[in-house]
């Protein structure tokens, strides 16, 4: 969460853990003043000197700033990242010199920007060129904590104490744990050592038993054959044939199909009576009625169709139909044909509004919203609410805070986006959600885990179950030995 002050501050206190993350920092400008003499270099919009700006009521800094953007970027191009902020401002008193911005994007970068187009007519204030002309930029954000307003400490495994200012999750972890909040042990050296030495035991079994059991069978298989030798019917030196029946796949013929394509402008016979269609499927049997020309002249229908539909939707669908037994305007045609030169579909992406001039709220999902009120299509998780400015609360957490929290300690709520348990599991649960049952079994080192157990059972049973085969085959080579005799 960052909150964007351009120029400088006139006052403001440090409100829990949100501190000025921009004092010190590193900055770049694209066009820096030519004259190296002066120091007018872009590292002075972060030094925290702001207090003698040298501005006066006449100056012309506001006509420069006029019409600025800010965007936040996890790049330093601002086409990567969100508009945070348009200055619109129409006459020279309604701009502030002091400019305080609320934006709650996340990202790398804050990037001032300011433009004069031409063939763009501005406010007449404005000047003719733009420039960057700032005192000072702070952006307030967390810094080992997160959550609104950045009451939480990140978990106390992160790296650095750095972690995610939405949801927690440590950026990296310190060195011996692992998970999205560091909380799970990573394997020591001793474990894996241990892990290693039961895997190699197992497999030792398992060759052992298997050499033994070869061995055996060996013996057996030369006894009945030094005793039978002389009795075993010889195989016939004639060859036995084998009929085999093929059936080939005939090759499908398939009708020839054709589509008749007509360009010519003047058939608007044969595009009168359309409908079009909003869907978040391709049948529009499934959507909403957008259009549906009903003109009963020729000469009313108009061959460039502009048609103004609030609809929302995937798939745009355009259809036309004759249909029997329809009595149609004489000028209609005798059949539908789809005769579309182009079709342009103008929306707002991110945005709503008239003219789609204002952003989505920072909660809707995919920064998707209804273009006309602004409500979010759904919400991010942790979120509820038209425009998702509700966080999840009554013990519930993620997408439309739909999932019930963990058994956290002390009967605490779980964090609203991933539902981890801020300070621990209460007795008995474990997990980062704290909803897996711990186990009560009486083990008293790594080495004895379940999954050792399993994999000597399984050693074992493969060397018995060896055994038990080649005793079968011995006791069957016996019973024929015996007949034999």
């Amino acid at each position: 969460m960052c909150f964007l002050t351009q120029l400088a501050l006139l006052c403001i206190g440090h409100v829990l853990g949100i501190e000025n993350l921009a004092l010190h920092k590193p900055t770049w400008e694209r066009y820096p003043w030519p004259d190296r003499e002066r120091d007018f270099g872009s590292e002075n919009a972060v030094d925290g000197m702001y207090f003698d700006r040298g501005t006066k009521e006449n100056s012309s800094y506001i006509e420069r700033i006029a019409g600025f953007f800010v965007f936040v970027s996890n790049t330093t191009s601002k086409d990567d990242g969100y508009l945070c902020y348009h200055d619109k401002s129409t006459e020279r008193n309604l701009f502030l010199v002091d400019q305080h911005i609320n934006c709650t994007l996340l990202g790398r970068y804050v990037i001032y920007y300011n433009e004069r187009r031409q063939g763009v007519v501005y406010p007449s204030f404005y000047s003719e060129y733009a420039f960057n002309e700032l005192c000072e930029v702070e952006v307030y954000g967390c810094n080992g904590t997160f959550g609104d307003n950045c009451i939480y400490p990140c978990p106390q495994n992160c790296l650095d104490m750095r972690c995610d200012t939405d949801t927690g999750h440590c950026l990296r972890c310190v060195p011996g744990y692992k998970g999205p909040i560091c909380n799970q042990v990573r394997a020591t050296n001793t474990q894996l050592s241990c892990t290693i030495v039961i895997v190699l035991v197992s497999v030792l079994i398992v060759v052992t038993g298997s050499m033994v059991n070869f061995v055996i069978w060996k013996r057996n298989a030369a006894k009945i054959n030094r005793k039978s030798q002389g009795n075993i019917p010889q195989p016939s030196s004639k060859r036995e044939e084998k009929d085999h029946q093929y059936t080939e796949l005939e090759e499908v013929d398939k009708s020839k199909t054709y589509e008749e394509i007509h360009n010519n402008s003047q058939n608007l016979d044969r595009i009168a009576g359309f409908f079009v269609y909003v869907s978040n499927t391709t049948s529009k049997d499934d959507g909403y009625l957008c259009y549906h020309d009903e003109l009963t002249d020729r000469f009313m229908l108009s061959e460039d169709q502009h048609i103004n539909c609030t609809l929302l939707g995937r798939y745009v669908i355009y259809y036309n139909e004759r249909k029997q037994s329809v009595q149609y305007p004489s000028f209609y045609s005798n059949y539908a044909y789809n005769e579309l030169c182009e079709v342009e579909v103008y929306g707002c992406k991110g945005i709503y509004g008239d003219d789609c001039i204002y952003p989505c709220p920072a909660n809707c999902k995919d920064r998707r919203c209804d273009t006309n009120a602004g409500h979010c299509l759904s919400c991010s998780s942790g979120y509820k609410g038209l425009e998702c400015h509700i966080v999840c609360n009554n013990n519930t957490y993620g997408p439309e805070c739909a999932l019930k929290c963990g058994n956290c300690s002390n009967g605490e709520t779980c964090h609203h986006i991933n539902g981890t348990c801020l300070h621990g599991c209460a007795e008995g649960a474990l997990g980062d959600t704290c909803q897996e049952v711990r186990a009560t079994d009486t083990q008293t080192s790594s080495c004895t885990e379940t999954y050792t157990i399993v994999i000597v059972m399984v050693s074992v049973l493969i060397v018995v179950t060896g055994s038990l085969i080649n005793f079968v085959i011995w006791k069957r080579n016996v019973e024929k030995l015996s007949i034999m005799r």
